[in-house]
C-alpha cells in the first residue's frame, strides 16, 4: 500500500508476492483471527483504528492492531465499536459529516466536512474537524479525496461484555511446560477444532494461563463447550507422546553405559505389576471402561489431583486398555492416588417390600447412605429394587 501512495511502479508478479507475504505475516501476528472479531477503537486523536479482539473481561478488551502498529493493548468497551456498515453507492451531500480514511500509515478514519463536491461526484473537498489531523494543530486542514476514502459517520454503540460469547479453561501444569513445543497450544492444535466448530478465535493465554475460545454466536459456544473436554484429552495425549519422545531422543545422546544381566528374581520383580525399590514404588491397574469418566474427571480434574499428591512421580493412562499407570517414591504415596482413581460398582439386593423403606421420602434415606459411604452415583434397578453402587473402592464397604 505505501509502495502505491508513493507511485513507485512494480510489476503484477511483484505484487502478487508482496500481497501473499503480507497476508501471512499478518495471520501469523493476529492468531488465525476472524472478521468476526473485527472493530474499531477510538484513539486519543478522536481517530477510529482497526483491531480485533482477541480476549475479553468485565470492563475491557484485548485488542491486536492492523499491521502491528502498536502492541496488544487493553481497551475499554467505551473506546471499542463494531465496524460500521454502509452502501457503497451512498450519495454524499454538500456540508455533511463524513469520516475520511488516512493515506498514511497507520490508516485510521477521521472526522470531516464536505464543503465542495466535483460535477463527477467522485472528488470531494474536505476539511478535518478541529484540526486533529494538521501536524501544527492550529488551523484547519483541508484535502481533496476520492469517494473509495469516505463513508459517512455512524452511530454504533460501543462494546460490553455481552457482545461476544467467550469460553476459557485452564490449561494443566504439565501441558503448559510444553507450550514452546510447536504444536502443542499453537495454531496449529486448535486449527482442526476451530474449523469443526466454526469458533472466531481460539488461543492459548499465557498471561492467565487458559485456552480462550471467542465468538458471536451462541450456538457456536455450546457446541465448544460440549466438546472442549475431548479435546483437551487429545492434546494431554499429544504433551505425552512428545514428552516420550522427548525422553528417548536424550537416552540416544547420552554416551552408552554398561548393561549387566539380571537374575531370575530380578526379572520377576521388574516385571510385577506392584514392585518398590529404594527410590520409587510402580502400580498399574484396570477399571471398568464405564467407569473412565468418573476417573478422569471433568476436564482431568482427578488425574490433576492425583499428579499433585506429595510423593507421586507420574501418572500415564492408557485410554483404549483402561489402564493406569503410577509412579511414586513410597507405596503409600501410590496408594493414595489409586484410591483418588479407581472406582467399582457393587449390588445389593433388598426385599421388594423394604425397598421403599430403604430409599426413604423423596429420596432422603438412600442420600444418607450415598453421603457416610463416599458413592458417586446410586442406580435402582426395576422391578428387582436392587440398588447398584458406584464408588471408589475403598468405599464399598456394605457387608
Amino acid at each position: 500500500k505505501q509502495w502505491y501512495q508513493r507511485r513507485v511502479a512494480i510489476t503484477a508478479g511483484d505484487r502478487y508476492l508482496v500481497v501473499c507475504y503480507l497476508c501471512r505475516v499478518y495471520r501469523l501476528r493476529l492468531n488465525m483471527v476472524s472478521e468476526d472479531l473485527a472493530v474499531e477503537v477510538f484513539g486519543s486523536n478522536r481517530a477510529w483504528y482497526k483491531a480485533w479482539i482477541i480476549n475479553v473481561y468485565k470492563t475491557n478488551a484485548l485488542c491486536t492492531f492492523e499491521n502491528g502498529w502498536k502492541d496488544n493493548q487493553r481497551v475499554p468497551f467505551m473506546n471499542i465499536r463494531l465496524p460500521p456498515v454502509y452502501p457503497t453507492n451512498y450519495p454524499f451531500s454538500l456540508n455533511e459529516d463524513v469520516e475520511v480514511l488516512s493515506n498514511t500509515e497507520p490508516s485510521c478514519w477521521w472526522p470531516a466536512n464536505i464543503n465542495r463536491i466535483a460535477k463527477d461526484r467522485r472528488t470531494y473537498s474536505i476539511v478535518y474537524k478541529k484540526s486533529y489531523y494538521s501536524a501544527d494543530n492550529k488551523a484547519d486542514y483541508g484535502d481533496m479525496v476520492g469517494k473509495d476514502r469516505l463513508r459517512p459517520t455512524t452511530e454504533n454503540f460501543c462494546l460490553n461484555q455481552n457482545t461476544f460469547y467467550k469460553f476459557s479453561a485452564e490449561v494443566p501444569d504439565k501441558m503448559r511446560e510444553c507450550a514452546d513445543i510447536p504444536g502443542v497450544l499453537d495454531d496449529k492444535a486448535f486449527e482442526k477444532f476451530k474449523e469443526s466448530t466454526k469458533a472466531s478465535l481460539i488461543r492459548y493465554d499465557p498471561d492467565t494461563n487458559e485456552i480462550v475460545v471467542l465468538t458471536r454466536n451462541i450456538g457456536v459456544y455450546r457446541d465448544v463447550e460440549m466438546c472442549f473436554d475431548y479435546q483437551l484429552s487429545l492434546l494431554e495425549k499429544k504433551v505425552d507422546l512428545l514428552s516420550r519422545h522427548q525422553k528417548f531422543a536424550d537416552r540416544l545422546q547420552s554416551p552408552p553405559q554398561e548393561v549387566s544381566v539380571a537374575s531370575p528374581s530380578t526379572t520377576q520383580r521388574l516385571f510385577h505389576k506392584s514392585r518398590s525399590t529404594s527410590q520409587q514404588c510402580v502400580e498399574e491397574f484396570t477399571i471398568h471402561p464405564n467407569f473412565m469418566g468418573l476417573a478422569i474427571g471433568t476436564r482431568g480434574k482427578n488425574i490433576n489431583l492425583a499428579r499433585k499428591i506429595p510423593g507421586i512421580v507420574g501418572l500415564d493412562l492408557d485410554e483404549e486398555q483402561c489402564l493406569f499407570k503410577i509412579v511414586g517414591e513410597t507405596k503409600e504415596a501410590v496408594t493414595d492416588a489409586r484410591n483418588m482413581l479407581e472406582y467399582g460398582e457393587k449390588s445389593i439386593e433388598v426385599d421388594p417390600k423394604y425397598a421403599p423403606k430403604m430409599i426413604g421420602r423423596k429420596g432422603v434415606t438412600i442420600q444418607d447412605i450415598v453421603d457416610q459411604s463416599g458413592c458417586v452415583r446410586v442406580r435402582i434397578e426395576n422391578p428387582e429394587r436392587v440398588p447398584i453402587f458406584k464408588a471408589r473402592l475403598k468405599s464399598l464397604l456394605f457387608d
